[in-house]
């Protein structure tokens, strides 16, 4: 009897920064990595990426699933509202930028300083909006600078 034929093998395929697989080019025989496209530079930029995409979303105390739109909950004040939306608009862009990354360290927040909302980054990985590198996270923070001060004191 032949000892090989109950012998597993496996290979894991590291993916390379920057990169996805591309599951329609890739085979079992050949795996194809296609470049990670540019980052999103505004929330419209991030709808149009997403346009015809199925999300999820809230209503009435059960989740529902539709195609891409601005869908959000209801709250109790406007305020905290436009906070709530920010701040999952924050999140669903921290999302897409960091795809590929596997390593977060750099967090991007909202504070207040003499009243008046302030956005930067610090070294923090327990933060719902962290980076893989200080550049990113300084770039994400000039892109959204405006959602991050409507999403304080959520961020």
């Amino acid at each position: 009897m032949n000892e090989n034929l109950n012998m597993e093998k496996e290979l894991k395929i590291e993916v390379p920064q920057g990169y996805e697989i591309d599951r329609q080019k890739s085979t079992f025989e050949k795996i194809v990595f296609k470049k990670i496209p540019d980052n999103p530079k505004t929330w419209e930029d991030y709808c149009s990426l997403m346009k015809g995409k199925t999300v999820y979303y809230t209503n009435r105390n059960t989740i529902a699933m539709s195609d891409f739109s601005d869908a959000h909950d209801k709250f109790v004040t406007k305020k905290r509202a436009e906070q709530f939306i920010a701040l999952g608009k924050l999140i669903q862009l921290r999302d897409y930028w960091v795809r590929g990354y596997s390593e977060f360290r750099y967090a991007v927040y909202g504070d207040r300083l003499d009243g008046t909302a302030i956005c930067d980054w610090c070294e923090n990985t327990n933060h719902p909006l962290t980076f893989p590198t200080k550049e990113m996270a300084e770039e994400f923070k000039d892109c959204f600078s405006d959602l991050i001060e409507h999403a304080y004191p959520l961020v």
